[in-house]
């Protein structure tokens, strides 16, 4: 989530400018859309005021969107590395294949691939603003002022979880011989995780010369929130409960919502970060 308020290169400006820039795929996907612009105008007594913003809204391209993207490599005369699901024996050898139905029905692969189910690209949304005001004091002093803001958006998304499951023997889903089930948690859906981060930096000061020295003094305050919420994420100490009691069916989509709300909880973190500054230059 770096480069939330873009840096400013540009000190002063006369007049407006605007882009519009717009891009996509050579297949019509992953389309960006970009629009910034920028206006400055001198201000009596020798000062300049400028401000400018940049958005930019990027979609996310979907893994299987791309037939290169996955595990089976078999079409380059290499292995098929994809996830194989189903009851395995005490040596760990597939037993029996477990192929969950869709929603619809349909039944889906007896395999887990997880780069095709992940995301190729994040979807994101980026805003940013800028604001500097200068103003001479003296021949020899200016008083300056800048703002930048930033707003930062990002989705990830990821196959949905994985794991290898102890049976219990009594487990109505149990199959003889089997010790493990190798699973994937669909009901859950895939593992989402959602990030923003909202930064603002505040600067003043002046500058100014004397003798043959230029100098600069500053006072900034920077400060950085942050918000993340995963979900989709098992919690393996809770579904080892509802195994335990048999609240939880394997491959069935009727598990009831508070017994998929207990084993994969949404989970939010939060971070804030601010710093004052104050510094002193002379060259």
């Amino acid at each position: 989530m770096a480069g939330v308020v873009n840096l400013i290169l540009r000190q002063r400006q006369e007049g407006g400018e605007f882009m519009l820039a717009h891009g996509i795929s050579g297949r019509g996907d992953a389309s960006l859309l970009r629009l910034s612009g920028s206006h400055g105008r001198d201000t009596a007594g020798g000062g300049n005021v400028y401000f400018g913003f940049s958005w930019l809204q990027r979609d996310g391209l979907p893994g299987d969107a791309r037939s290169w993207r996955g595990l089976d490599l078999g079409r380059h005369g290499l292995g098929d590395w994809r996830f194989r699901l189903g009851y395995r024996g005490a040596d760990g050898q597939l037993l029996a294949p477990f192929c969950a139905p869709a929603r619809t029905g349909q039944a889906l692969p007896c395999v887990l691939d997880p780069p095709r189910e992940s995301l190729l690209q994040p979807p994101m949304d980026r805003l940013t603003g800028f604001a500097r005001w200068q103003h001479p004091l003296s021949e020899s002093l200016d008083m300056h002022m800048e703002i930048r803001t930033g707003r930062v958006v990002q989705q990830l998304r990821n196959a949905p979880f994985y794991a290898r499951v102890t049976l219990p023997p009594d487990h109505p889903d149990a199959l003889r011989d089997a010790v493990w089930l190798d699973y994937v948690f669909r009901d859950t859906g895939p593992i989402r995780s959602r990030s923003s981060n909202d930064a603002l930096d505040v600067l003043a000061g002046l500058s100014g010369m004397r003798g043959e020295w230029d100098w600069r003094t500053d006072l900034s305050h920077t400060r950085s929130e942050v918000d993340n919420r995963v979900e989709g994420l098992v919690r393996y100490t809770a579904f080892e409960q509802v195994l335990a009691s048999g609240d939880y069916r394997f491959g069935r989509w009727d598990n009831a919502p508070e017994v998929l709300a207990r084993i994969a909880p949404a989970v939010r973190s939060t971070g804030l970060s601010s710093i004052s500054q104050a510094g002193v230059g002379a060259y």
